[in-house]
């Protein structure tokens, strides 16, 4: 749900067909300038305050779902190459852009194992 207020309380108007698709990450409680874009504050490891930029944290205070989200894939990807045959449906070329991408997609069959 896209928030109908700012930072200041002020009521903010939203265009119709407008998606909340984004998150925003702000780590002011880390870091007086964390608005601005100043990729020299990674410069010095020692002056970050630990595990302030871990996503599910980490340490005493790890959020408690991080090992059954990592299990839970884990499970998923461990039965879809044991269960199910894979195969390309078609021959495919690669661009570089600069992860390699396919240029036709990537059309696959998925068939469970006999």
């Amino acid at each position: 749900m896209l928030s109908t207020r700012d930072e200041n309380n002020r009521e903010v108007i939203t265009e119709k067909g407008i998606e909340d698709n984004g998150i925003l990450v702000m780590t002011a409680g880390h870091d007086t300038s964390s608005i601005l874009f100043d990729p020299t504050r990674f410069e010095n490891q020692a002056s970050i305050p630990p595990y302030c930029f871990i996503p599910l944290g980490g340490g005493p205070r790890i959020c408690p779902g991080y090992e059954f989200a990592r299990i839970e894939t884990l499970v998923t990807i461990h039965h879809l190459v044991t269960r199910f045959t894979w195969k390309f449906l078609a021959y495919n070329f690669f661009e570089r852009d600069p992860m390699p991408v396919p240029t036709k997609g990537l059309p696959i069959q998925i068939m469970p194992t006999l």
